[in-house]
């Protein structure tokens, strides 16, 4: 279902914001975990235009109506068309975060570096980008829950090895 580098390149992006996010001091820490946060985010969408089957963006961004009638379903706990890899929430929730966190990443390194007179005003973008970013996140993470509960299949499990129950 997910190939190696979507599998790989998702627990090492988890690792990296969450350092970012958990370590203030030494701040060389939280920036280089930002750096590698963003080196993931930028291969990621490489691998969305270039990468194998389900990778890829076209197989798992869908019109608004699916999703939609999609999380309807889903959260009235009701069966719904499965999908071998995202679904149709799980696709824009994935664009979120990614898009969420690349500005985070680039208002940080703005802010960081203060390329730019206001840089202070980029750092609380840079702060609330991050928040919105953990918002979207627990989205993402109790989409996961609910939708391993509804359809019974560990997809925590899936992301680990690359398979899930049909």
């Amino acid at each position: 279902m997910w190939d190696p580098f979507v599998r790989i390149a998702h627990w090492a992006l988890v690792i990296a914001v969450a350092i970012a996010y958990l370590v203030e001091a030494p701040r060389a820490l939280h920036v280089y975990a930002g750096y590698a946060a963003a080196a993931l985010i930028a291969a990621r969408i490489a691998w969305g235009f270039l990468g194998t089957g389900h990778a890829r963006f076209a197989a798992f961004v869908y019109p608004p109506r699916t999703v939609f009638r999609y999380v309807r379903d889903l959260l009235h706990l009701r069966q719904h068309e499965r999908y071998t890899g995202h679904s149709p929430g799980g696709g824009y929730v994935i664009l979120s975060m990614l898009g969420l966190l690349a500005a985070t990443v680039l208002t940080g390194i703005a802010a960081h570096g203060r390329w730019l007179d206001g840089w202070e005003t980029l750092d609380a973008w840079h702060e609330g980008l991050a928040y919105a970013a953990l918002g979207v996140i627990g989205v993402h993470i109790a989409g996961v829950l609910l939708r391993s509960f509804v359809y019974g299949q560990n997809l925590v499990r899936a992301q680990f090895t690359g398979y899930k129950r049909p």
